[in-house]
């Protein structure tokens, strides 16, 4: 996934899971057991989403996408997968591994992947009626974290200002590398 907003220091730079939520300007950060019976997935750094029909966004393991044919591609091979949601504050973010357990007022519903051309399409949040895009907040030098715009607060974003949040739109590709992209995303 990319960041789209020509003009800005954002454009074109690429969205990666990190510590939980989603960031632009930091590597995606990944781990994978050192253990005899486990392959761990190449490249292993790519953030990679995935949307159902109903409108869930997640990080599932391959097992789980072979048990639910409406999934539209895979990401972690983790057991029990990682799943994607908007939380309270607004910061788009994912479970810790093995889990769907999403916080108290997070959204994890309403997510899509709008074809635009091609194998590209324009990833979409619209969960709490008040979502109109994707922001990206700054939190250090060409750093970002992104939230869905659901009328953000000063106190909910990294640098207590929420006016400094640039708008974007998020592109995304098809995923052709076998297997998943990443073991978990920590």
């Amino acid at each position: 996934m990319v960041a789209v907003h020509s003009t800005s220091p954002i454009h074109l730079k690429p969205v990666n899971a990190q510590r939980n939520h989603f960031y632009i300007g930091n590597a995606t950060q990944t781990f994978c057991p050192q253990q005899p019976d486990v392959i761990c997935p190449i490249p292993g750094n790519t953030t990679v989403l995935q949307t159902t029909a109903r409108g869930y966004c997640n990080m599932l393991s391959q097992q789980s996408l072979k048990a639910d044919t409406k999934l539209r591609a895979q990401d972690v091979e983790v057991p029990g997968g990682q799943h994607v949601y908007v939380a309270a504050s607004g910061a788009l973010a994912y479970t810790v591994p093995h889990s769907n357990i999403v916080p108290k007022g997070a959204h994890s519903r309403s997510f899509a992947l709008d074809r635009t051309s091609g194998t590209n399409s324009s990833f979409t949040y619209s969960g709490t009626g008040k979502a109109s895009g994707w922001l990206a907040c700054p939190v250090a030098a060409e750093v970002y974290q992104v939230f869905a715009d659901v009328e953000l607060e000063d106190q909910n974003v990294p640098l207590k200002n929420a006016s400094a949040c640039i708008a974007l739109d998020a592109l995304t590709t098809n995923y052709t590398l076998p297997g998943a992209a990443a073991w978990q995303y920590t």
